[in-house]
């Protein structure tokens, strides 16, 4: 359950300016759809904002087309990274919905609240949709916010904080999600955050004392036992990350944290100093074994060095959660039986075997669009774990499928005979805490060797 950011600096800005809003996070407080119209309707209020996701838009739609049957006075705003397949604007889609804020949105969110305050046109704000004359009009965009430090803090106070985990390596709870950046400067085919988000490869950071500035703050308010750094890539700029873990033991910041990072951006001085401030455990992205795949994928990542920082992270006691995806540009059956070989040699904390996914705004879904080669424009199926959605150049879906369906039960088995060998009391103690999830994962590990 990672926390919705943007959501949380729109509201935060919002208030800076004099504002009360409310947030209803129905994912987060496990809310049906009846239980949420329930406490809209408790609010009632005068501007509603959700956020929308490809997989998650036709749902949002639906839940749009109550809404305004429900409170047919209320603007209807929406947001979020989805972009329509031909370019077309998600109005179009949900017509019940008044306006949409593209990209990042807390000015925007600022500025239509003030023109819907002021009953005047929102025809000057930038990064805005809206409905003019039974016609849809779509304003030029606004530039990026390049000064961070500016942005209030998320205003956490209005979220359910202890729901919120998206942990590696087992950090305690509950944790609290940050980001010291925004955008990737980088240009994996297959991303769709930057490109939809930011629309560029900009890369924008925080200083190292507004962070902090932050933490201090937010561990004030909420007895958080840990931290993690949500960004697309956190580890980018060798002062900047030392400076950071200055700054953290300088303020006897000493809780642990986790990171969003690559592999190949801090070398080994960095990381022993990340890992002295306190750095528990690492997220990296490598995507395939393969070089040529990973080179086809404009990751810029050269592997050989990824994996020599990935071991030198281990030896520190930095546990790792690596990222592995099926289907890149020139994949094999050799190629995924070397990623998954390969992942079980590093021997990582987790793993996370994926299919590869196109989703809209990436070059991937683009390229794959035009030369027809996508098997379903239902977006519901891009989940990047059970569907293939479209035919690679070298394997068909079912092949796709079959090999991220193979990794996961090699890797179940490599982890419970390294519990087994290494840890058969942790293990035990695990299997006691949650039985219903080992017999989970044990009936599943049959069902996919059957």
């Amino acid at each position: 359950m990672p926390f919705p950011f943007f959501m949380g600096y729109a509201a935060a800005t919002l208030e800076l300016n004099g504002y009360q809003p409310q947030v209803i996070d129905a994912c987060a407080a496990r809310l049906s759809a009846e239980a949420f119209l329930a406490r809209v309707g408790q609010i009632n209020p005068d501007l509603m904002l959700l956020e929308t996701s490809i997989p998650s838009f036709v749902n949002d739609s639906r839940l749009v087309a109550k809404l305004k049957k429900e409170f047919p006075r209320m603007h209807i705003a929406m947001a979020g990274a989805w972009q329509h397949p031909q370019g077309k604007s998600p109005l179009e889609e949900t017509p019940e919905v008044d306006f949409f804020l593209v990209g990042e949105y807390e000015e925007t969110l600022l500025e239509l609240v003030q023109a819907l305050e002021k009953n005047i046109s929102p025809a000057g704000i930038k990064s805005l949709e809206f409905w003019e004359n039974d016609e849809i009009r779509r304003n030029p965009l606004r530039q990026l916010t390049s000064k961070l430090d500016s942005i209030p803090f998320p205003a956490r106070h209005l979220f359910p904080m202890e729901r919120y985990e998206d942990l590696a390596g087992e950090l305690p709870m509950p944790a609290l999600q940050l980001w010291g950046s925004r955008g990737c400067p980088f240009g994996c085919i297959f991303c769709v955050w930057p490109q939809v988000m930011y629309r560029s490869r900009t890369y924008r950071i925080r200083s190292p004392q507004s962070i902090v500035d932050e933490i201090e703050q937010e561990c004030g308010r909420f007895p958080y036992r840990s931290l993690y750094f949500d960004d697309d890539t956190f580890n980018i700029g060798k002062e900047r990350m030392l400076e950071f873990c200055a700054e953290l033991t300088r303020r006897n910041i000493s809780l642990p944290w986790a990171i969003m990072a690559r592999a190949d951006t801090s070398d080994r001085e960095t990381l022993l100093a990340m890992r002295k401030a306190g750095l528990a455990s690492a997220k990296f992205g490598l995507e395939s074994a393969s070089q040529a795949l990973v080179d086809r994928a404009h990751k810029n990542l050269d592997l050989e060095t990824a994996f020599d920082r990935i071991k030198y992270a281990r030896s520190l006691g930095i546990k790792t959660h690596l990222t592995f995806t099926f289907g890149l540009p020139g994949e094999t059956t050799a190629t995924i039986k070397k990623t998954v070989d390969t992942a079980l040699e590093l021997d990582p904390e987790s793993v996370q075997f994926s299919i590869l996914t196109p989703f809209p705004g990436s070059e991937l879904f683009a390229d794959l669009y035009r030369e027809k080669r996508l098997t379903s424009l239902d977006f519901a199926d891009y989940d990047g774990y059970t569907k293939a959605v479209f035919r690679s150049d070298t394997l068909s879906p079912a092949v796709l499928e079959k090999a991220c369906r193979f990794a996961n039960l090699k890797w179940g088995k490599h982890i419970l005979k390294r519990a087994l060998f290494h840890d058969p009391i942790g293990l035990l103690a695990k299997a006691l805490r949650k039985p219903a999830k080992l017999l989970g994962f044990l009936v599943r590990a049959l069902r996919r060797n059957s």
